[in-house]
């Protein structure tokens, strides 16, 4: 066995049909697998919230990344409807 894989677990774990899918597109776009970037989310996650993490920093994190994500989405559907005009 590689040194890479005996230094790994295996876990299994469920997770809803659109994070499954979102996981797959991220890592194809960002050249991982899907494994991979399963790994490098956990890893970010736990750089944010840091080692002295506690409820308040998770639920002010949270909030963070969901006006990202609205905003990411509002740019998206900007970026579509610029397309149509054209």
């Amino acid at each position: 066995m590689s040194e890479k894989l005996s230094n790994t677990v295996i876990v299994s774990a469920r997770i809803p049909p659109h994070l499954r899918e979102r996981v797959r597109d991220l890592a194809k776009k960002n050249g991982r697998t899907f494994n991979a970037e399963l790994v490098h989310a956990i890893e970010i996650y736990s750089v944010l919230i840091g080692e002295n993490s506690d409820v308040a920093n998770v639920e002010l994190l949270d909030a963070a990344f969901s006006t990202i994500r609205e905003l990411s989405d509002l740019i998206q559907q900007l970026h579509h409807q610029l397309r149509l005009k054209k």
